[in-house]
């Protein structure tokens, strides 16, 4: 159980060296190609010709089952080797005066965990006539965690239950990815207010696992440190590139897959002045699969009744250090032999999403962004996504941009962020707090963009040219398109 405990603490505070739906990095009309990731049809709206990405940094994570107690991110980051669970002390009176302690929540119904990193490399959108986008895109992206694990799972809840009473753990699902992506994009407006877009992508397997459980577990605490299992019915699958090898020999594919982003765009025009009034978009994100053919297994304990009901010693589990005697421990314990392995492969769905964005004008420079951003549950085994409900006012122009988002994460935590953009440098955070005081420290996030892009935009001098043929009017004063019917 502790071993359970320390990994789903490990989803939450690690892997904070470097995420998912940053606002800062994707709502500005000057997002160019890192726009593309929340809605592919903003190609088209690009107010200049081109826009290169060099590199964007992306790390979020984030979880209501453990938290250090009065840190902020970079308490942690300093005293990573020196943080103290307090389920591994018997009275915290031991624990160093100088150690963070890392606490358990209590109470909730379901906890989740959630770790998403992104690093976009070299990436380019280019415009024709703003009426046709192209772009390639690529990345490295590693995402997982479990949005529903049983409240009966909590450290201290677990820990509460009396011995030799039966308790019940519902179904749950986590799952994990690492992988690749290069992919190609294409725009395209109708010369008037509506546009539509496209990212086909292209993927490389890494390292993959889930894990399922399928119908209600019973089970029961027995003394000396004993789980008795009366039913179940789970299943996992993992790549064994590295628990079966534990030196890092360099990363090795196992897999591939393929994805696709498709988005439209509409815009409310002005009816004077320039820009437009509303900018209201939609789009279906990371809809697709990997499947890790290479290096994985796949096990499932199924079918286990008060027939085959066994008392499983913790301890013997703790002891372990290596994967295969795991499996093989819980074989004999269940079965006496074994039979659990089901496959040499598995698929796993990517964090697909529906996404809708609200953009309003107050003034040519300020506007104010609603987002929402709603994973959709595809496929048995699938790679889970957080769920986003964002305000964002901002400050946009040529050179500078300011944005201070206030979201609120699977319909749970509120978070207030902030995200500055000076020429082709962008920093932001959608979770202040965790980067500075010393409240309950349960994630952060962070992410950095350098780019490039032509000096000017589309036209100078600030006048308004003639219109084209497809009815766009352009002025180049820091202040971007305006689209509007004959």
């Amino acid at each position: 159980m502790k071993n359970l405990l320390a990994i789903l603490l490990l989803l939450s505070i690690g892997n904070l060296a470097i995420s998912q739906d940053r606002i800062g990095l994707r709502i500005e009309n000057y997002s160019g190609v890192n726009g593309l990731y929340l809605n592919p049809s903003s190609g088209t709206h690009l107010p200049y010709s081109w826009d290169l990405n060099i590199i964007s940094l992306e790390q979020f994570t984030d979880n209501n089952y453990a938290f250090v107690r009065n840190a902020n991110l970079g308490q942690v980051l300093r005293n990573s080797d020196n943080i103290v669970l307090v389920s591994t002390v018997e009275n915290e009176n031991q624990i160093p005066a100088d150690a963070l302690v890392a606490d358990y929540n209590t109470g909730d119904d379901v906890y989740y965990a959630q770790n998403n990193t992104q690093i976009m490399g070299p990436s380019f959108l280019f415009n024709l006539n703003n009426q046709h986008s192209f772009g390639i895109m690529t990345a490295v992206r590693a995402a997982g965690g479990t949005r529903d694990l049983p409240g009966i799972l909590g450290y201290r809840e677990f820990d509460s239950e009396e011995l030799d009473d039966e308790f019940l753990v519902k179904p749950f699902k986590m799952a994990g990815a690492a992988w690749s992506e290069i992919g190609l994009h294409y725009g395209y407006n109708n010369g008037y207010n509506l546009s539509f877009g496209v990212n086909a992508k292209y993927l490389m397997g890494y390292e993959g696992f889930y894990m399922n459980s399928y119908r209600t577990t019973g089970l029961v605490k027995r003394p000396d440190n004993e789980i008795e299992f009366l039913t179940g019915d789970v299943e996992f699958g993992l790549t064994n590139t590295y628990v079966e090898d534990q030196e890092f020999n360099g990363i090795k594919r196992n897999g591939g897959g393929i994805s696709l982003d498709i988005g439209a765009t509409y815009l409310v025009e002005r009816a004077y002045d320039d820009g437009y009034v509303l900018k209201i978009g939609a789009s279906i994100l990371d809809l697709g699969y990997i499947n890790f053919n290479q290096n994985a297994e796949q096990h499932r304990f199924s079918n286990i009744d008060l027939n085959t009901a066994t008392n499983i010693d913790l301890d013997d589990y703790f002891a372990l250090t290596e994967y295969q005697d795991f499996i093989d421990l819980a074989n004999s314990d269940v079965y006496g032999s074994n039979q659990s392995a089901q496959g040499n492969g598995f698929t796993l769905m990517l964090p697909t999403a529906l996404s809708i964005q609200a953009d309003y004008s107050i003034t040519p420079n300020v506007f104010i962004n609603g987002l929402i951003i709603q994973h959709v549950p595809l496929g048995r085994n699938r790679i889970v996504r957080t769920d986003v409900l964002a305000i964002t006012p901002r400050f946009e122009s040529r050179w500078f941009g300011a944005m201070l988002p206030v979201s609120m994460l699977n319909y749970d935590q509120v978070h207030v962020g902030l995200a500055l953009r000076l020429g082709w440098i962008t920093i932001g955070s959608e979770n202040l707090a965790s980067l500075m005081g010393s409240s309950n420290f349960t994630g952060s996030d962070l992410y950095f963009a350098l780019k490039v892009n032509p000096f000017k935009l589309r036209e100078r001098d600030g006048k308004w040219k003639s219109q084209d043929k497809r009815g766009v009017r352009k002025r180049g004063n820091g202040k971007v398109k305006c689209y509007y019917k004959f």
